[in-house]
């Protein structure tokens, strides 16, 4: 069940505009994903199954609230995706220190010239740091090619760039150095506070203090729950699915929740 969950909520999106000019919908003609991630029914609805209760979504809910509540304060705030970004951020800065640090050939603890030079012309060139710093490096005009060798020996620094952090000029980066360095990454310009499951659970903030609580966002939950199960059986059937996704345009159809949950 829970595989069948995630192909279902993998394929939501697409299908949902997929199929948008074949379904009828009361609202419009095709869905513009980019607003509908903002709607609250849309997060909802491409998690519903058939049998799904109302502690199992609930359940669902809380768990998108807590990773929501980086800080763990209790609610989701503008404090959670500054904390966010600090993790990130550090992260990064993690990332690019392991980077260089690599090109210290000698261990000695610093990064000459020299060491850079021993470092490029060698096969480990291409392995430094995680793929996706070296990705983003590729991105920039730092980026090298730099000869032969695995991958064309593809390198998230140039040696000049990182040699300009010697600020004492005596031809080698020390700690301090390495680290300013490392500060001074570019910014991939991620904001967290435009995340969709952030503003969505931001909506629900009904007293407009600023957080959003779990009791704030519960009561949000529980009413669309609601609107869904109208037999108030507290469990969901196939045809209170389809009349969702006829109602809101949101969700999978009925065709593929037929294919991929087996009946009971």
């Amino acid at each position: 069940m829970k595989r069948c969950a995630c192909l279902i909520a993998a394929a939501a999106a697409a299908l949902t505009c997929c199929t948008a000019q074949a379904q009828p919908r009361p609202r419009t003609d095709a869905i513009d994903l980019s607003r509908a991630v903002l709607d609250p029914r849309f997060m909802f609805s491409v998690t519903l199954l058939p049998g799904m209760t109302r502690d199992q979504f609930l359940q669902k809910r809380r768990t998108e609230f807590d990773e929501m509540d980086v800080n763990h304060d209790g609610v989701v705030s503008s404090a959670d995706p500054a904390a966010e970004t600090e993790i990130f951020n550090a992260t990064r800065r993690a990332g690019r220190l392991r980077q260089i640090l690599s090109a210290d050939v000698d261990g000695d603890g610093v990064v000459t010239r020299e060491d850079l030079e021993t470092f490029l012309a060698g096969p480990q060139a291409p392995l430094v740091g995680p793929i996706g710093q070296v990705v983003g490096f590729l991105a920039g005009p730092q980026a090298r090619i730099v000869g032969p060798g695995l991958l064309g020996q593809i390198v998230g620094f140039d040696r000049d760039e990182v040699m300009g952090f010697d600020r004492n000029g005596d031809g080698r980066l020390d700690w301090s150095e390495l680290v300013a360095w490392a500060h001074a990454g570019p910014d991939p310009g991620i904001n967290f506070a435009m995340a969709p499951r952030y503003l969505v659970i931001m909506a629900f903030n009904d007293d407009h203090d600023g957080k959003t609580t779990w009791a704030e966002f519960r009561a949000g939950v529980e009413k669309f729950f609601q609107s869904v199960d109208t037999d108030n059986d507290g469990t969901l059937s196939l045809e209170e699915i389809e009349a969702n996704r006829q109602r809101t345009g949101y969700g999978p159809p009925a065709e593929l929740m037929r294919a991929l949950v087996p009946p009971r």
